[in-house]
């Protein structure tokens, strides 16, 4: 039996990465929707044409036929998106996918979760740690994850942390630009933990499980796993990006309050003319909570680590943008 790879979301941004790594190893079919982007992208998978929306169980059980391992990549990361449209994405498209790998009996389920489900906490959070997300996008994440973890299927589920890299551009680019101005600020204390997670650490997390599965290792079925990085805290990950991107250090402070007022004014008149905020208030609650993450059980069951230093991932990002 051939050992294929289906990877759905593969276009998306850390679809990209996580396709580009599995392809070198495995054989691999990509359900997409946009192709022409697909087949320029990866030229040596057989592409599948579907919108995931729309799809129907019987189309997704096509898809998906003869598969050794699924993939699942597509969700919308969009802190201001409706609740509507996160749950028709991160979760109908979950259920159904899910739904149709029961049905042809796919040997083995990967899904894409965020470490979004947890509730906040003081102390350092593991898997068994209480759920309760602080956004809708992270509800959408949650209830996604509950129906893999539900099903027949013999599945894994990765929750990374804030994923950082060349084909991340949103939020960090906006931060840098405001740095580059001298507009940045400090919010807070700036001494609260950053839970960043390379984009090339998530895409070897995701081969490091399909090489364990197919090396027979149990012990990973129906786990999930926190993949994250260093955790720097607000002010260290300024200080890196002066060092890196040369520019000025933020020598302002504010409190989480006014910078989530002033983001809060910006964003109504940005949507009052049509556009959106490149810097909401959700972006500020997410630089300036302080989360710590375990990541034992990944080093353990695993025997995986997300080992890239954030100063070496902002060169690479620099790298990557001045290409």
């Amino acid at each position: 039996m051939v050992f294929l790879v289906t990877i759905t979301g593969s276009t998306g941004r850390l679809g990209q990465v996580v396709t580009h790594l599995v392809s070198k190893k495995y054989k691999t079919r990509l359900i997409v929707r946009n192709v022409t982007k697909a087949e320029r992208e990866f030229p040596r998978s057989k592409l599948i044409s579907l919108d995931l929306s729309a799809a129907s169980i019987p189309e997704l059980r096509r898809a998906v036929r003869g598969s050794t391992v699924v993939i699942h990549l597509v969700g919308l990361v969009d802190l201001l998106a409706s609740r509507k449209k996160l749950f028709a994405v991160n979760f109908e498209i979950t259920k159904k996918l899910v739904a149709a790998c029961e049905a042809e009996r796919i040997p083995f389920f990967l899904h894409a979760s965020s470490i979004s489900i947890y509730a906040d906490s003081d102390k350092p959070i593991n898997e068994e740690s209480e759920k309760n997300p602080v956004t809708i996008y992270g509800e959408s994440k949650l209830a996604a994850e509950q129906i893999v973890a539900r099903s027949n299927l013999k599945w894994v589920a990765l929750r990374p942390g804030i994923i950082y890299g060349p084909h991340f551009k949103e939020g960090f680019w906006p931060l840098l630009r405001q740095m580059k101005k001298r507009r940045a600020a400090i919010i807070g204390s700036g001494d609260n933990c950053v839970p960043l997670v390379y984009e090339d650490d998530v895409a070897k997390a995701f081969v490091k499980c399909v090489e364990e599965l197919k090396k027979g290792n149990k012990k990973i079925l129906r786990q999930a796993f926190n993949i994250v990085g260093e955790h720097p805290t607000q002010r260290e990950a300024f200080n890196l990006l002066s060092q890196v991107f040369n520019v000025t250090m933020p020598t302002r402070q504010v409190s989480v309050r006014f910078a989530r007022n002033v983001a809060s004014v910006i964003s109504f008149l940005y949507k009052f003319f049509g556009k959106t905020s490149a810097f909401p208030p959700e972006y500020v609650d997410l630089l300036a909570r302080s989360r710590v993450y375990d990541t034992s059980k990944a080093k353990q069951l695993l025997r995986f680590n997300a080992s890239t230093p954030v100063k070496q991932g902002m060169r690479e990002i620099r790298k990557a943008w001045l290409n």
